[in-house]
């Protein structure tokens, strides 16, 4: 058993796999246990991602990026990205990329803006980090991504918010799979 599955225990069955996770209004608690249904059929790496995180901030809306240890997040780190939000206008940049990640893409992603990465045909890619920058709540989104490096294929990913002061997003801590998508 690795840190990172004794430190959070086994993964519940009960966790998986959804299509969008949108802003929900209410309860904590209900939040919890719609984001817990989204990621059920999600896989693994969704899971402990998304576990690690919610461990972290415990009973706060946002952990913080120093609080994040990479190396406790090893068995996911391939698909793991870190990036620093930046605002007005909005971007983020890229601090950590795993091989997983950077091998989809096929080049190197560290220290790259955003809108470097995707064009501006990517729109439902960078709302998907704007709209997380601007609440509190995980998303974990699917889509299918076709532009001249990444034709046909499909794109999970999950993005938790960071905050240092507890309210402001300022950096995003990611899980991402790139499947080559049916057609």
């Amino acid at each position: 058993m690795n840190s990172l599955t004794s430190k959070l225990g086994p993964t519940s069955s009960s966790f998986g796999d959804s299509a969008l996770l949108t802003d929900v209004q209410g309860e904590s608690e209900a939040y919890e246990i719609l984001v817990a249904e989204r990621l059920a059929d999600a896989g693994v790496v969704f899971q402990l991602a998304y576990s690690y995180w919610n461990a972290l901030r415990g009973d706060r809306a946002m952990c913080s990026r120093a609080e994040i240890d990479p190396i406790e997040l090893r068995d996911v780190l391939t698909h793991l990205i870190i990036l620093d939000v930046v605002r007005d206008p909005f971007d983020g940049i890229v601090r950590l990329a795993g091989s997983d990640v950077e091998k989809s893409v096929g080049f190197p992603l560290t220290n790259l803006a955003l809108s470097q990465i995707w064009d501006s045909r990517e729109t439902f890619i960078m709302s998907e980090y704007e709209r997380l920058a601007a609440g509190t709540k995980p998303r974990y989104s699917v889509n299918k991504c076709e532009n001249a490096w990444q034709a046909h294929k499909k794109v999970s990913r999950l993005l938790c918010p960071l905050s240092t002061d507890g309210v402001t997003v300022d950096a995003i801590l990611g899980a991402v799979i790139f499947e080559k998508a049916n057609l």
